[in-house]
């Protein structure tokens, strides 16, 4: 069994978005960014709000060392703006496909999408930030945007009033979903324990509300916008190049493809649980996504169609 946090040695990076529902509203993302380091017999989590203004400084020392592979987590959290229906997940690692993913499941938890969100100034959707707000958009950020066609906002650097009380989510899913360390072999068990703390929640009432927020949550439903029929890949598409060997580079680990194809140009398209390789228009090799790193992957399931 790994556990989470204790056997942390690489960062932890921990985003949450509050959601609008109205375009007036004015919430936003905050990240908090953790750096895990061992000190003797002591693991210490520093915890700064970077690339957020305000700096604040949390420490968690766990005194206890355990001899496991190193293991980086992002613990994904998003809410509803006021009422907080709260979402979260855990994955890996922070990039464009969990980036991805993450709005993916917590649409349809919600059972439809806001219509607008309000990020920080993330590279996965940022690749050049313009005066301080948003700017030059990733493509796979728009392909996100143009799926479930809702509007988005982006916060001002190091201005914190703009995310609103996105801090108390990420707080609240900590202390109550992943305390005690929660241990796993398996992300997706551990998401789907997740995904039913959330749904517990939901029979919570708020201080100040005679309803659940399961009957909030079905009221803020009449404004989202519906979820769309086609349902969306979360991946990221990279340009590579096959080695002599028969070799891909993708994300930190090389896969095989059939030795046809070495030398030879191939698109990579990589998504939460497996890795495709494409040549022209055919998937010559898939391979489960290894989110470790320098792993070379061999395998017989090779394709050609």
């Amino acid at each position: 069994m790994r556990t989470l946090i204790a056997v942390v040695v690489a960062e932890i990076a921990i985003w949450v978005c509050r959601v609008s529902l109205v375009v007036s509203d004015d919430i936003g993302v905050v990240a908090e960014r953790l750096a895990l380091r061992q000190e003797y017999e002591t693991f210490s989590i520093l915890c700064d709000d970077t690339p957020v203004s305000g700096r604040s400084l949390y420490k968690l020392t766990l005194r206890r060392c355990i001899d496991y592979p190193p293991l980086s987590v992002a613990p994904e959290a998003m809410g509803l703006a006021e009422r907080t229906p709260l979402f979260c997940q855990a994955f890996p690692r922070e990039c464009t496909e969990t980036f991805q993913e993450g709005h993916r499941r917590a649409f349809e938890f919600f059972g439809g999408v806001p219509k607008r969100i309000s990020y920080d100034n993330s590279r996965i959707a940022v690749s050049k930030v313009i005066q301080k707000r948003g700017g030059v958009f990733t493509a796979e950020f728009l392909r996100l945007v143009s799926h479930y066609l809702y509007e988005y906002h982006f916060c001002l650097v190091r201005r914190p009033n703009e995310k609103g009380h996105t801090e108390n989510l990420v707080g609240y899913s900590r202390r109550n979903f992943m305390v005690p360390v929660p241990a796993f072999d398996d992300f997706e068990v551990f998401n789907g324990q997740l995904a039913e703390s959330c749904r517990e929640d939901l029979n919570r009432r708020l201080r100040g509300k005679e309803s659940t927020k399961a009957e909030l949550l079905e009221e803020e439903r009449q404004a989202m916008l519906p979820l769309p029929s086609r349902p969306f890949e979360a991946r990221r598409v990279e340009p590579c190049q096959a080695n002599s060997l028969s070799l891909v580079r993708f994300d930190r680990n090389d896969y095989s493809v059939p030795t046809p194809y070495a030398h030879h140009a191939v698109l990579a398209i990589g998504g939460i649980e497996n890795v495709r390789f494409v040549v022209q228009d055919r998937v010559v090799a898939e391979h489960p996504r290894d989110w470790d790193k320098e792993n070379v992957h061999y395998t017989t399931n090779t394709k050609d169609r």
